[in-house]
């Protein structure tokens, strides 16, 4: 900041984190989205065995549907989906993560 004397002073430095949400063991951006969304899987247990990742239109209309083995970043199209709102659900054994994403045109 500079003030009308000439003076200045910098500010502390913040980091900030657009479009990706951290909820515990799995992550979904961007949101909203045009075409596609990144899953990151990557606190997945390994040895927990197949991931099922759904995606549901908001009347319970199964939309999309992958089986993934292993964990890391899955990219989902959803260019295909018309703009609304969905539901992504992801399964591993005992564990479930549901999370709602916006799709735009």
């Amino acid at each position: 900041m500079t003030d009308l004397d000439g003076k200045y002073k910098y500010s502390d430095v913040r980091g900030v984190n657009f479009g990706k949400s951290y909820n515990g063991f799995v992550t979904i951006y961007p949101n909203p989205t045009v075409e596609h969304i990144n899953v990151d899987l990557s606190g997945m247990d390994l040895d927990g065995g197949t991931i099922d990742l759904s995606v549901y239109s908001m009347s319970g209309q199964m939309m999309i549907k992958k089986n993934i083995i292993g964990n890391g970043i899955e990219l989902i199209d959803v260019n295909q989906l018309p703009a609304s709102t969905y539901n992504v659900v992801v399964k591993q054994g005992d564990k479930l993560f549901q999370q709602k994403i916006i799709k735009i045109d």
